[in-house]
């Protein structure tokens, strides 16, 4: 028997608004995307959107007619330059509600603020923010971009910072070793291994 594909492939031209059409409704792409040609595969229930063989957007499949599908970390290069827009738009209406609330409680006056918070969530992912933004909360310290950020790179350093810490203690270990036989051996006392502290 013959295979089958399981989806429609297509090449569509992003259009102004960062947006690919199909089927009368619209789904969003990364705005650096405008005017350029794209993959997409159309499944059952999703569509998944292509560029340079990697994978760009995934959406829910609409079934409607002129629905608008709209993820908003696709506009925060245009947001960046028009944070004015953010509220009104489509996108912040669309946006799922763990960000607004994020939005609501911490950047409600702090547009600009808050789609740098949109790119650091396109670097890592909203689980790991919202998790950065309990600990801040819990030890009372601000809750802005810098601090999130500054323990976002910190996990990002943390698995390299033990073994880098325990190489240099077991090379203070060693020097000190080295110190309390050179002493043992000037004034003739022993047992070097059960003074050095650990």
């Amino acid at each position: 028997m013959p295979t089958y594909p399981n989806c429609i492939d297509l090449t569509l031209r992003v259009d102004k608004l960062s947006t690919i059409s199909y089927l009368q409704n619209r789904y969003s792409v990364p705005d650096y995307l405008v005017l350029k040609a794209v993959d997409v595969k159309i499944f059952i229930n999703k569509l998944e959107i292509f560029f340079n063989n990697n994978l760009v957007a995934s959406h829910t499949r609409l079934y409607g007619n002129q629905e608008w599908s709209i993820d908003i970390l696709h506009y925060t290069k245009t947001l960046s330059r028009k944070p004015g827009a953010l509220v009104g738009s489509l996108a912040f209406e669309q946006m799922h509600s763990s960000l607004k609330e994020i939005y609501h409680n911490f950047f409600l006056d702090k547009p600009k603020c808050f789609i740098e918070l949109l790119e650091i969530i396109g670097n890592y992912d909203i689980n790991s923010v919202q998790n950065t933004i309990n600990i801040l909360i819990q030890k009372s310290i601000d809750v802005n971009t810098e601090n999130i950020k500054m323990i976002l790179n910190r996990n990002d350093d943390a698995p390299s910072l033990p073994s880098a810490k325990s190489s240099m203690q077991e090379e203070i270990e060693i020097n000190a070793k080295k110190h309390l036989s050179l002493y043992d051996s000037i004034i003739g006392t022993s047992n070097v291994e059960g003074r050095v502290a650990v």
